[in-house]
C-alpha cells in the first residue's frame, strides 16, 4: 500500500500569498481570543483553578488533589503566573497563549513533507474561528493547553509518518508523550491513539522495526508519565464520576448506534466552527475515504483520526471517559480539523485547474461564515456567573459592623476578587445532603450585635438560595440589592429581635443545630482552609 500524497501540486506551495494568509489567520485568532478576555467574571471552576495556585507549591499540590482539579502541570504554570500578577488577565494568559500557539502550530504543519499548505491553512482557520476554542482560550483551566499538546502530538506523528527511514529527533515525541498525562486525562487516550497509529504505520510501511521500536519506547514513556501523574494527583481523585457527564457515557440497554451517532455529530459541530462546516466536512471525509479505499492506499491522518475517536468512544462505552460535545473532548480538535481540512482540500483538488482556487476560496468563506454564526449562537464571551457586578454594590455599601454570608458556590469567585481574608465574611460550606445546615452555620457565625447581613449567591445548586432566604425571612427584613447572570446579592436588616435572642429562643425550642454546633464556625476563613474542609477526599 502507498501513502496518500495529499494532492501535492493541486495547491500552491508556501508563497508570499500563503504567508500573508498565515499572518491574517494568526491576527484573526489572536483578536477573537483577546477580545473581552479580562472583563468577563471568573466563574466557579475558573476561580477554583486560580485560587488553587495562589499559595505555595505545596499548597497548590494539596488543593489540586483535594478539589479534583487538573493534573499538576497547569496548576504549577498558574502558580508561577500568579507570582507576577493575580489579576484576571494574568490567570487567563496561559490559556490564551496556548490557544494562539495551537493555531500557529497548525500552520507549521506545512513543514511536513507532502502535507498541502492549503490543508494546514484551512485547519488553522477552523481552529481560529471555533467558538469552543475561543471560550476555553479565555478560561483559567487546562483545556487550551491540552489542545496545544494534542496538536504537537499530531505534528510529531505526521512528521514520523512522512519519514521512510529512521525517525529523526524521537526525543521530542517522547517528551510530549511523557508530559501529556500531567496536563489532562484525555491526552492519555490521545497519546495511546498516537502510539497505536505509529504501530499500524510500522506494519504497513517499510520501516517496520524502527516504527515498532519507537512505539514500544513511547508506550513505556507514556506509562511512566501516567504513573507520575497518578501518584502526584490522580490517586486522590480516582473513582468519582461527575453527574453532569452522565449523558456522555453510554447507558447499557439503550441504543448503541443512536449513542454513537448523536454524540459524534454533536461533538463534530462542537469542535469544528459550526454545523455547516461539520456537514460539508463529513461529506468530504466520506469522499476522501472512498478515494483512498479505491486506490488501495492509506492516509496517516485517517489512521490517527479513527484511532483517537475510536479510543475515546470505547472509553465512553466502558464508562471510563466521556464522549460528546464537552470540554473534556476538546483535545480531539486538532486531529478533526486536520482530517476535515485535508478532505475538503482533496475535494477542491478534483476540480479543473481553473476552478481549484475559486472552490478553495469558497470553502474558506464557508468556514468563516459558519464560525461567525457559531460565535453568535454559542456566545463564548458571555457571562456564566457575573460575580463582579454583584461585588460592586457590596464594596460601596458595606459597613464596618456588617457581616457577609457567602454561599458555598460563590466562595471561590468572591475569594478571588475580594483580596485578603475579611473577618466580616462567613464562607459557607457545602451541605448538599443536609441543606438545613446552611442557616445554622450562617447564624452561628454572626456576632450578636450584627444588624446588617449581606448574602452573596452564585453557582446555586437547585433552589438552595431560596431555601436559605426562606429560613432567614422571619427574623430578617430581606431585599434584593443586585442581580446578574448566575449571581445575586441580598441585604438583610435584623428585625426588632436581636440575633442573639433569636438564636437563644430557637435553642430553647430544641433546634439541635443551635444547642450543639456540629461543625466549627470560621468567620475569618481562608480559601485553603475552606477548600480542604470541603474537599471530598482527605489529603496528606
Amino acid at each position: 500500500m502507498e501513502a496518500v500524497s495529499n494532492q501535492a501540486g493541486s495547491m500552491p506551495r508556501p508563497s508570499p500569498l500563503f504567508l500573508t494568509g498565515c499572518a491574517l489567520i494568526i491576527l484573526l485568532a489572536s483578536s477573537l481570543r483577546i477580545y473581552h478576555v479580562s472583563l468577563r467574571s471568573l466563574w466557579l471552576d475558573e476561580a477554583i483553578a486560580a485560587n488553587i495556585s495562589r499559595g505555595t507549591v505545596g499548597e497548590t499540590l494539596a488543593l489540586t488533589r483535594a478539589l479534583h482539579s487538573a493534573p499538576i502541570v497547569h496548576p504549577v504554570i498558574l502558580h508561577w503566573t500568579e507570582v507576577v500578577s493575580t489579576q484576571p488577565l494574568a490567570v487567563r494568559f496561559p490559556s490564551l497563549l496556548a490557544s494562539i500557539l495551537a493555531v500557529c502550530l497548525m500552520l507549521y504543519f506545512v513543514r511536513i513533507p507532502a502535507f498541502d499548505p492549503a490543508s494546514a491553512a484551512l485547519a488553522s482557520l477552523m481552529l481560529s474561528v471555533s467558538a469552543s476554542q475561543i471560550r476555553y482560550a479565555q478560561e483559567v483551566r487546562e483545556y487550551s493547553l491540552s489542545v496545544l499538546i494534542a496538536a504537537l502530538l499530531c505534528y510529531l506523528y505526521l512528521r514520523a509518518a512522512s519519514e521512510t527511514s529512521q525517525l529523526s529527533q524521537p526525543w521530542a515525541l517522547y517528551v510530549a508523550l511523557f508530559i501529556s498525562p500531567l496536563i489532562q486525562y484525555g491526552l492519555v487516550l490521545f497519546s495511546a491513539a498516537v502510539l497505536g497509529s505509529i504501530f499500524i504505520l510500522a506494519i504497513v510501511q517499510n520501516n517496520r522495526s524502527s516504527g515498532i521500536l519507537h512505539a514500544a519506547i513511547g508506550t513505556l514513556v507514556l506509562i511512566a508519565g501516567s504513573l507520575l501523574s497518578y501518584f502526584l494527583t490522580v490517586r486522590y481523585q480516582w473513582g468519582e464520576k461527575a453527574s453532569y457527564l452522565e449523558a456522555n457515557y453510554y447507558t447499557r440497554g439503550t441504543g448503541l448506534l443512536h449513542f454513537i451517532w448523536a454524540n459524534s455529530h454533536k461533538l463534530a459541530a462542537f469542535l469544528l466552527p459550526g454545523r455547516l462546516v461539520a456537514l460539508f466536512s463529513f461529506l468530504a471525509i466520506l469522499l476522501y475515504l472512498w478515494s483512498i479505499l479505491r486506490s488501495h492506499s492509506f492516509s496517516p491522518i485517517f489512521i490517527l483520526a479513527f484511532s483517537s475517536f475510536g479510543t475515546a468512544l470505547a472509553c465512553a462505552l466502558l464508562h471510563l471517559y466521556p464522549y460528546g460535545p464537552i470540554r473534556q473532548c476538546l483535545y480531539l480538535s486538532p486531529v478533526l480539523c486536520l482530517i476535515a481540512s485535508e478532505s475538503l482540500v482533496h475535494v477542491a483538488g478534483r476540480f479543473e485547474l481553473a476552478h481549484k482556487r475559486p472552490v478553495f476560496l469558497g470553502i474558506v468563506c464557508m468556514v468563516v461564515l459558519s464560525g461567525i454564526l457559531q460565535i453568535r449562537s454559542e456566545a463564548p464571551y458571555s457571562e456564566i456567573e457575573d460575580i463582579q457586578t454583584i461585588l460592586i454594590p457590596l464594596r460601596n455599601q458595606i459597613g464596618l459592623q456588617d457581616q457577609v454570608y457567602v454561599y458555598s458556590g460563590a466562595v471561590p469567585a468572591v475569594d478571588f476578587y475580594w483580596k485578603g481574608h475579611d473577618p466580616r465574611f462567613i464562607y459557607g460550606n457545602f451541605h448538599r445532603d443536609a441543606p438545613e445546615k446552611y442557616l445554622s452555620e450562617a447564624v452561628l457565625g454572626l456576632r450578636p450585635e450584627t444588624g446588617k447581613l449581606w448574602l452573596v449567591f452564585a453557582h446555586v445548586y437547585q433552589n438552595e438560595d431560596q431555601e436559605i432566604l426562606r429560613e432567614f425571612n422571619p427574623s430578617w427584613d430581606l431585599r434584593k440589592v443586585a442581580t446578574a447572570k448566575g449571581a445575586e446579592l441580598y441585604l438583610g436588616l435584623a428585625r426588632i429581635t436581636p440575633v442573639g435572642e433569636v438564636s437563644q429562643r430557637r435553642a430553647l425550642a430544641g433546634d439541635p443545630y443551635y444547642l450543639t454546633p456540629v461543625f466549627p464556625v470560621h468567620p475569618s476563613d481562608s480559601f485553603l482552609a475552606w477548600s480542604l474542609r470541603n474537599s471530598t477526599r482527605p489529603t496528606p
